[in-house]
């Protein structure tokens, strides 16, 4: 936005200028990252020829897609300023129930609403532990052993 200026109760906005649009641009700081992104395409694309090939990057990123959805659900947990080590445990349980369930015969299309409704679960009872007894984050995954009888 341009400079405002009060002229006997009315407010004039002076029109911005293309020199000062590309610097107010240019200053953001996720400018950085996004500079370091695109030389990092480009070194990738000049140092081997299978960098932007749809075939590779679908290989490669199926490696990691665990990693981004974990991230895409921890965002949500740094946005709300709480540190909650619960999910790690749960995606961990989750994924040994399905693979359980699809060892001992039952198909995949069953074993995978199985873990899904497990992590569900777990998640829905870290949140109730959380909000009931007003634990902090942070601990709610510890707070059910006592009740069990054991310790982690």
């Amino acid at each position: 936005m341009g400079s405002e200026t009060l002229d006997m109760g009315t407010v004039k906005t002076e029109p911005e200028t293309a020199e000062s649009i590309w610097r107010n641009l240019f200053v953001r700081p996720e400018m950085g990252t996004f500079a370091l992104l695109i030389l990092s395409i480009i070194a990738g694309s000049l140092l081997s020829p299978y960098f932007a090939d749809l075939e590779f990057i679908l290989d490669s990123s199926s490696m990691f897609i665990e990693y981004g959805i974990a991230a895409l659900i921890l965002t949500y947990v740094i946005i709300a300023a709480q540190i909650d080590l619960s999910m790690a445990s749960n995606m961990a349980l989750s994924a040994c129930i399905t693979a359980f369930c699809f060892q001992s015969g039952i198909p995949m299309g069953l074993a995978l609403p199985l873990g899904l409704l497990t992590g569900l679960f777990l998640g829905w009872f870290n949140g109730w532990i959380v909000t009931k007894f007003e634990l902090p984050p942070l601990s709610s995954p510890s707070a059910p052993w006592p009740y069990i009888g054991e310790s982690p």
